[in-house]
């Protein structure tokens, strides 16, 4: 990985959830998971996560109940403490 950019309610973003495997991963491996959580806690609303190490591709996750999931339910593991 290159990048990650994390963003909140882009306009012509559109609820995917094809990618999963591939989005947790990139979560599990990503260095900015403490900033992204602290950005995420501030709303419910919809996280774009923005992989652009390899062309730019979009994935889809939503805080709920204290935890990121993807669009088709899948936990992202995030710990606020770490």
């Amino acid at each position: 990985l290159t990048s990650l950019r994390w963003e909140y309610n882009r306009p012509e973003a559109k609820s995917s959830g094809s990618n999963d495997a591939l989005c947790l991963l990139i979560l599990s491996q990503a260095q900015g998971l403490r900033m992204a959580d602290n950005i995420a806690r501030r709303s419910d609303r919809q996280v774009i996560i923005e992989h652009t190490g390899e062309g730019k591709q979009h994935y889809f996750a939503f805080w709920k109940r204290g935890k990121l999931w993807s669009a088709s339910g899948w936990l992202f593991e995030v710990n606020p403490d770490s």
